[in-house]
């Protein structure tokens, strides 16, 4: 199965982000739209339903605005007599709380979700409600996806969650910051790390780049092994052919461990808080910024950041040039309903509304989220940046799930430590033999 997963999100995937980001559609459904129209099932009782909803994201994030609008509309407009109460943590502090409340049968009815081996013990676990169902009896609602999306979120041949956007790591930039320093965007691996010296020379600090949460460093080594090894050293993973101490991964953790002798990164960085490294960059204290797509929302925001009209994106060119454009990235906001939910059908109108057409624009051209819908995209309405990734995204061959999805609390967060040790100094391959040790352990058991 995870095989099977690894192939199609390199495949189905790969062709739904590219004809989610062509500006053309094969058809909107007739079900997307407001919430009067996600009439998935009735209360007889005049006392409203009463639904709650878990999700990752914080005060200072826009997009959290979006969904406590969502919540609102739903509210005041539902036709299936419901009332939703949202719940909102940060990140580490989220994926805590939603694994506590799994053990004790307490999670709210609707929650946010990642995919593949994150989502899977829940649903062995038998915690998750099949939503597979619901959409099966709606065609229309089911049919307004793209293709491939529900892949990696299916077990066994069952969808249990929504997916709702789609994200691709990039390297943002400061548009100014490159044309004060007379640069351009670096189209191969020795042009990238050109720019990186050049920067640093100049008394610029070239990426900024938090430590703490480890999936941060982790995704970059990652992006690194990518652009050495190509689809092969991931997709090998899931059927035994390449080990966790493969000499693609070795060299990428000796690339970025390089990349932090030689000051590429801020000055202690090893302590500081994703938002603090976030903020450097939005308060143009740094040239380069990491992350996924999901964080256009951030850096532009106006509330927060200075550099809103000089932010750019362009994807890390690949040290090994026959593998560009292979990028860490997959599904991303999705919804599913927890199996103790009394009231299923309700939750399920909720995560319809959250994917109408209506939504799925306003998270795009308000956020810069990819749609995972069958959407006509006016280019004219996204924001430079927005421009800059959906034409990322039209090129991309390859697509590598972050870690610790693809692989679980196992190997996958057992990648993101080592990648953190790493980055603190660790040799790369005492601690990908370390990895593989602990797989194989893992495996035995």
């Amino acid at each position: 199965m995870k095989k099977f997963i690894a192939v199609v999100l390199s495949v189905l995937l790969l062709t739904a982000l590219l004809a989610g980001c062509s500006g053309s559609s094969s058809g909107t459904s007739s079900s997307s739209g407001t919430s009067g129209s996600t009439n998935t099932g009735t209360s007889n009782s005049s006392k409203p339903i009463e639904l709650t909803m878990m999700y990752n994201g914080t005060a200072t994030d826009p997009t959290l605005g979006l969904v406590e609008s969502i919540v609102d509309d739903f509210n005041a407009n539902n036709t299936v007599n419901a009332k939703l109460t949202l719940q909102a943590y940060e990140n580490e502090q989220y994926k805590t709380k939603l694994t506590t409340l799994m053990a004790a049968n307490s999670v709210p009815d609707i929650f946010f979700t990642w995919e593949l081996d994150y989502l899977r013990p829940f649903v062995e676990a038998g915690k998750v409600y099949e939503i597979g169902k619901l959409l099966n009896a709606d065609q229309a609602w089911k049919d307004s996806f793209q293709s491939g999306v529900f892949d990696p979120v299916t077990y066994n041949g069952k969808i249990y969650a929504v997916p709702h956007a789609k994200s691709i790591c990039v390297m943002f930039y400061n548009k100014k910051i490159f044309k004060d320093n007379n640069l351009t965007v670096p189209t191969t691996y020795e042009e990238f790390l050109k720019t990186c010296q050049t920067l640093k020379d100049k008394g610029v600090t070239p990426i900024a780049l938090s430590a703490p949460d480890a999936w941060i460093p982790a995704q970059l080594v990652q992006q690194v092994a990518d652009g050495i090894g190509g689809m092969k050293i991931y997709n090998g993973l899931f059927d035994g052919s390449v080990k966790w101490n493969d000499p693609a991964y070795i060299e990428a953790g000796k690339e970025v461990q390089d990349m932090v002798n030689k000051g590429y990164f801020p000055d202690g960085f090893l302590g500081m808080k994703s938002a603090n490294a976030t903020q450097l960059f939005k308060d143009g204290k740094t040239a380069m910024y990491f992350m996924g797509c999901w964080d256009i929302s951030t850096v532009t925001d106006k509330a927060t950041s200075s550099i809103v009209d000089d932010v750019g994106a362009f994807a890390l060119p690949a040290k090994d040039p026959q593998y560009n454009n292979i990028l860490v990235g997959s599904i991303d906001q999705s919804l599913a309903i927890s199996a103790n939910s009394k009231n299923p059908e309700a939750a399920a109108a909720f995560i319809k509304l959250f994917g109408s057409q209506k939504y799925q624009e306003e998270f795009l051209y308000k956020t810069g989220r990819l749609p995972t819908t069958k959407i006509d995209i006016d280019k004219t309405k996204v924001s430079p940046v927005t421009a800059d990734v959906l034409d990322i995204s039209s090129k991309v061959v390859g697509l590598t799930p972050w870690m610790d999805r693809a692989f679980g609390a196992g190997e996958g967060v057992e990648f993101n430590n080592k990648c953190q040790a790493i980055v603190g100094g660790k040799d790369p391959a005492s601690e990908f033999n370390a990895l593989q040790k602990f797989a194989e352990t893992n495996a035995s058991k």
